[in-house]
């Protein structure tokens, strides 16, 4: 089996753009962004004085990093993955969530305290994010 490295990497990226559009317009909705606003003085809820540097961090260390790494394990396991384009992206989707987004929360939940508004709004938005990026991928 071999995997074809560059258009790999293009999907990686491809994947981050659209999962950091996605992301960012589910987070940054009035409404979402109401609930993130709201525990203000939490200490679970770091405050970043520079948007673009917050931006710029968490597009390059938490979502580019992510979509490459999960870009390549996509082009891993992709013969084992049922049917067409819509089975395989769901398919995909839901392993990212259980080995991804499961775990993040327990850890969270374990080690935090992150404010319960931001964990409801957090376990419908990442999902979403999490299922926009199989699209992509080779």
């Amino acid at each position: 089996m071999t995997i074809e490295v560059i258009p790999t990497r293009i999907a990686g990226l491809v994947a981050a753009v659209v999962w950091f559009v996605v992301a960012g317009t589910l987070y940054m909705n009035p409404v979402v962004a109401g609930i993130y606003q709201r525990p203000g003085t939490s200490p679970a809820v770091k405050h970043w004085r520079d948007t673009r540097t917050w931006l710029a961090n968490t597009f390059l260390y938490a979502v580019l990093v992510r979509c490459l790494i999960f870009a390549f394990v996509y082009a891993f396991v992709r013969p084992a993955l049922p049917g067409d384009v819509v089975p395989v992206a769901v398919s995909f989707g839901l392993i990212l969530v259980v080995v991804k987004i499961i775990p993040r929360f327990l850890d969270m939940w374990m080690q935090s305290s992150y404010p319960p508004n931001c964990w409801a709004s957090s376990s419908s938005t990442a999902p979403s994010a999490v299922f926009s990026s199989p699209w992509c991928s080779p």
